[in-house]
């Protein structure tokens, strides 16, 4: 797996790193994740799109033409994989504040992964953990993330794919890693931003596709026991794409809505130029 640190390729992923970096010692810093088809990254533009405005948030001095020169880097001679791009908030001054003087450092990563990762069916369980919808972190991917990894160490502990957050109101946000859709009597229903959501690229994909197709789309809070009366669940995220939820706890969702979910992930498919025959 190949590592560059600011740019330079890691000798077997080990390069020199300061000790006192902020993204290290404080969780500053954001990163995104995108998939790799054919030595392209789908949805390039999007994806560096968020990752500039997500360092633009914590005042992380990065260009947004080095990111698309490492993109483009990482992604080269990779047929299938994903390059994740993490963004550290540099060393500076001790203490919490920011400082203008650090310089972030940039590590990217490419890994090549397996076609089984497109479309899993997912069995979800509720996590007492609760999404803070008024928090900064809520709605950018930053370093720190040990609620999700808490959250879905726990579900993979009790026999389950992944945890699904409540937000401190008591509405549906996400899972650990995805955004989540319900679909009921015909409509696509997916929690507000300002649920504490982050606006994944795949959410965003789905909302252009059921406008483009007419299918009816509310961004509403959801209450969980809402969740229990859907047709169907899927969840969205840029590797795993569009997942069936199957399970909620022990209940087993009714899944009347494979027709929806088919076309969603034929257009998904489509527009990223992959053949699941491939």
């Amino acid at each position: 797996m190949p590592i560059w640190l600011n740019g330079v390729l890691a000798n077997n992923a080990v390069a020199e790193f300061n000790l006192n970096d902020k993204g290290l010692l404080l969780g500053y810093g954001v990163f995104d994740t995108a998939l790799v088809i054919a030595d392209k990254v789908a949805y390039r533009e999007a994806h560096l799109e968020k990752l500039t405005k997500s360092c633009a948030a914590l005042s992380l001095p990065v260009a947004s033409s080095f990111l698309s020169e490492m993109m483009e880097k990482a992604a080269k001679d990779l047929p299938l994989g994903v390059i994740r791009i993490t963004v550290t908030g540099g060393v500076g001054p001790r203490g919490m504040a920011f400082s203008p003087e650090a310089k972030p450092n940039v590590i990217v990563s490419a890994s090549p992964i397996a076609a089984t990762i497109f479309c899993p069916e997912i069995r979800l369980v509720l996590t007492p953990l609760r999404r803070n919808e008024s928090s900064f972190t809520a709605r950018i991917k930053t370093l720190n993330y040990l609620d999700a990894i808490m959250a879905v160490t726990e579900a993979r502990q009790k026999s389950f794919d992944d945890a699904l957050f409540l937000n401190t109101a008591g509405h549906v946000a996400c899972s650990s890693t995805a955004n989540l859709f319900m679909i009921r009597d015909g409509y696509l229903i997916t929690p507000p931003v300002s649920d504490g959501i982050l606006a994944g690229i795949m959410r965003a994909n789905i909302l252009r596709f059921a406008k483009f197709r007419d299918i009816p789309v509310e961004e509403r809070s959801i209450g969980y026991e809402e969740l229990l009366e859907a047709d169907d669940i899927f969840l969205t995220n840029s590797l795993r794409l569009i997942s069936q939820v199957t399970h909620l706890g022990e209940v087993a969702l009714p899944r009347r809505s494979a027709a929806l979910l088919a076309l969603l992930e034929s257009m998904v498919f489509d527009e990223i130029n992959y053949s699941r025959s491939q």
